[in-house]
C-alpha cells in the first residue's frame, strides 16, 4: 500500500522507506510460493516419470491395469447380480410346483383312501344291490342303461321304418308285377314290408322287349305313378318325363340319407340350378375324373332336360349321343344341300344336344351311387351291373328295416352301419363310363341286346 506521499506525486514514482520494505517483502514472498510451485510440479513429474521403488506413488502403466481391473470386476458382479436374480425365479418356481405336487399328493392320497373305502364297501357280503356303492348295485345300473339303450334303438328302428313307409306311399313307390296296394305307413308292418323283398326276388330286375334292332328295357317298378325307367333308357324319355321320374328320384334319394342318417357321396339339391332344375353336387373328395356340367369348384350335374330340348324321335338322343362322326338325319338333308352353314349349325346343335344329355345320364349315375352307397352302409353287397335298375336300388336301400318273428310288430334292431374308415368298392368314374361311353355295333348276347345294331343307332348305354 502506497503513502500518502508517494500517491500525490504525479510525474515519478517516489518510494519512501516504508514503501520500499512492503515491496520487497510481497516480492520475497511470491517468488517462494513460485519456488515451492514448481519443486511440486517437478517431483510430481519425476514420480510420474520414474516412480521410486520404496514410493507408494504409481505410475501410468499400473494405474491403466488397475482400471482394467476395476472394470473386470464391475462386469462380473452385474453377471452375477443377473445370475442371482435368475436363480431366485428358478427357485420360486421350483417353490410353486412343489406346492402343486404337494396338493396332487395330497388328492391322491384322499382319492385312494376313498377307493379303498369302496373297494371295502364292493367286498362286504353284507352289500346288496339297492346299495349305490356296492357292485351290485353298479352292476343293476349299467343293466338298466343297456335297457335303457336297447329300447331307444329299436324305437329309433321303429321311426325310421314308418318315415320309410311313410315315404314310399308318398312317392307311389311300387312293383309293376305286384299288383298289391301300398302299405299304410302306422300298420303293422308283418305283412306289408315283405312286399318290396318279394317281389324284388320274384321279378326280374329288368324286362326286355325286343323292338326293331334294339332292345327296349321296360321299367319294373313306378315312382310317383311314373314309370321308373333304368338309367341306360333314359336318352329314349321325352325331357317332360325324364326331368319329373328325375326330380322325383332326387327327393326320394335326398330323405332316405336323411332318415338313415347318412352323408352321400353325390347331395341332391333340388334347386342347385334354379327354382325348379334339380341337381347333384359332389361331396369333397368324390367326383375327380369326370367332366363337370358346372363352373368352377365341386362338380355338379343337372336332372333335367330344358324345356326347348325337342326329341325328332324315340331315339334321338341315342342317336346324339353315340354319333361320333354326326349323321345328320333324313329331315335334315334339305339343309345339307342349301349350304355349309346350316350344316355346322346343325352339327353344334347337336353336340350341345350331346353334352347335355351326357350330362343328365352322370347326374342319374350319381343317384344311383347314393342309393348303392346307402346300400353298401347297411351292410349289404353291390356290384356295377346293378346301378342300371334305380327300382332294385331303391327296394334294397328301403330294405333290411324288417320285423323279427315273435315281436309283434315292433322291429329289431337296426344292423350297424359300416365304419367311415370302409372304403366303397365302386369307382365313380366307371360307373359314369359305362353309361356314357358308345359302344361298338355288335351282336351282344346276355346284356339285355340282340340282333344287329343299325348305323343310326349305335349307342347303347348298357
Amino acid at each position: 500500500m502506497e503513502c500518502p506521499a508517494c500517491s500525490r506525486h504525479d510525474s515519478r514514482a517516489f518510494y519512501c522507506a516504508i514503501c520500499v520494505t512492503n515491496r520487497l517483502a510481497e516480492h520475497y514472498s511470491r517468488r517462494k510460493q513460485y519456488r515451492d510451485a514448481l519443486t511440486l510440479a517437478t517431483s510430481k513429474a519425476a514420480a510420474l516419470l520414474q516412480p521410486p521403488s520404496a514410493s507408494n506413488v504409481l505410475g501410468v502403466r499400473e494405474e491403466s491395469v488397475l482400471k482394467a481391473e476395476k472394470w473386470t470386476l464391475a462386469t462380473r458382479l452385474r453377471d452375477l447380480r443377473v445370475a442371482s436374480e435368475k436363480t431366485r425365479e428358478s427357485i420360486t418356481a421350483d417353490r410353486e410346483a412343489l406346492e402343486e405336487r404337494r396338493a396332487a399328493l395330497a388328492k391322491r392320497k384322499d382319492n385312494l383312501s376313498r377307493a379303498r373305502t369302496l373297494l371295502d364297501n364292493l367286498t362286504s357280503p353284507t352289500a346288496t344291490a339297492s346299495t349305490p356303492a356296492s357292485l351290485a348295485g353298479l352292476q343293476a345300473q349299467q343293466a338298466v342303461i343297456q335297457r335303457q339303450h336297447q329300447a331307444l334303438l329299436l324305437r329309433t328302428s321303429e321311426t325310421r321304418l314308418i318315415l320309410t313307409r311313410e315315404l314310399l306311399s308318398v312317392y307311389a313307390f311300387g312293383s309293376l308285377a305286384s299288383n298289391r296296394p301300398l302299405p299304410s305307413p302306422f300298420k303293422s308292418p308283418s305283412s306289408s314290408t315283405s312286399s318290396i323283398s318279394s317281389s324284388t326276388s320274384s321279378v326280374p330286375s329288368s324286362l326286355s322287349s325286343t323292338s326293331g334292332p334294339h332292345v327296349i328295357h321296360l321299367p319294373t317298378y313306378t315312382l310317383a305313378h311314373l314309370p321308373l325307367p333304368t338309367i341306360s333308357s333314359l336318352p329314349t324319355l321325352s325331357p317332360p318325363h325324364l326331368s319329373a321320374t328325375l326330380s322325383h328320384l332326387l327327393h326320394l334319394t335326398r330323405l332316405l340319407a336323411l332318415y338313415f342318417d347318412l352323408l352321400l357321396p353325390f347331395t341332391p339339391l333340388p334347386s342347385l340350378f334354379g327354382p325348379g332344375r334339380p341337381g347333384v353336387r359332389a361331396a369333397p373328395g368324390w367326383g375327380e375324373g369326370v367332366v363337370s356340367a358346372g363352373g368352377p369348384g365341386l362338380p355338379t350335374w343337372p336332372l333335367f332336360l330344358s324345356r326347348s330340348s325337342k326329341s325328332s324321335g324315340s331315339n334321338s338322343y341315342r342317336q346324339d349321343l353315340s354319333s361320333s362322326t354326326m349323321l345328320i338325319p333324313p329331315g335334315e338333308a334339305g339343309g345339307q344341300q342349301s349350304g355349309g352353314r346350316e350344316l355346322e349349325s346343325t352339327m353344334r346343335e347337336r353336340e350341345k344336344r350331346q353334352d347335355r344329355m351326357k350330362a343328365v345320364v352322370t347326374g342319374a349315375a350319381a343317384l344311383a351311387y347314393d342309393l348303392a352307397w346307402i346300400v353298401w352302409k347297411k351292410g349289404a353287397e353291390v356290384s356295377v351291373n346293378e346301378l342300371d335298375d334305380l327300382g332294385s336300388l331303391i327296394a334294397k336301400a328301403v330294405g333290411g328295416l324288417s320285423v323279427a318273428p315273435g315281436t309283434r310288430g315292433r322291429p329289431t334292431a337296426p344292423p350297424a352301419l359300416r365304419p367311415h374308415s370302409a372304403k366303397f368298392p365302386l369307382d365313380f368314374s366307371l360307373v359314369v363310363s359305362r353309361f356314357t361311353t358308345p359302344r361298338p355295333n355288335a351282336t351282344t348276347k346276355g346284356d339285355g341286346i340282340t340282333g344287329e345294331e343299325s348305323a343310326e343307332e349305335e349307342w347303347d348305354l348298357v
